[in-house]
């Protein structure tokens, strides 16, 4: 939601919105899509 896109933002986290309208179209979701985050130590 762009409402919680905001909040994050707001605390210093980088976020990446994703278009999901093509892939919902399909009966999927966003636990299709789940990878394990990789991190680069600061």
């Amino acid at each position: 939601s762009k409402t919680l896109i905001g909040q994050l933002k707001a605390r210093g986290f980088e976020v990446a919105a994703v278009d999901m309208s093509e892939i919902s179209k399909t009966g999927g979701g966003i636990h299709c899509m789940a990878q394990a985050l990789k991190r680069v130590p600061a």
